[in-house]
């Protein structure tokens, strides 16, 4: 029991500092430190490449200095790993437009969501 109690420290302790470096990601990235921004998220990506707030926050800094073509690479990545996420999906549909992809940007119903019609 008291491993099990040490490992739940662990995992709380994780993810607090975890939780402070994305708060410090994105005060750089309000400050306008960009490039600052974009390490510190690719730095979080390596290590926990599925985290969504850290996808997002990539992209948009990426976005905001011009790196198009990379902030679609992200977002194509992000979506393989979490393709049912609204928000990744949002975050993507405007990286296409940004990268005259308007057709891609067009956001539709993922295939896990479907609609049937009652009668």
């Amino acid at each position: 029991m008291p491993l099990f109690g040490l490992a739940l420290v662990f995992a709380a302790y994780v993810r607090a500092a975890s939780s402070a470096e994305l708060r410090e990601a994105q005060q750089q990235f309000l400050s306008g430190n960009y490039t600052g921004c974009i390490t510190l998220a690719q730095q979080a990506l390596q290590h926990s490449s599925e985290d969504e707030d850290w996808q997002i926050l990539l992209s948009q800094a990426l976005l905001t200095v011009g790196r198009y073509s990379e902030a679609q690479k992200a977002m194509t990545n992000a979506l393989a790993q979490q393709s049912r996420s609204i928000r990744l999906r949002w975050q993507a549909r405007q990286v296409f437009q940004s990268n005259g992809q308007a057709d891609a940007a067009d956001v539709r119903p993922a295939p896990w969501c479907s609609v049937r019609p009652r009668y």
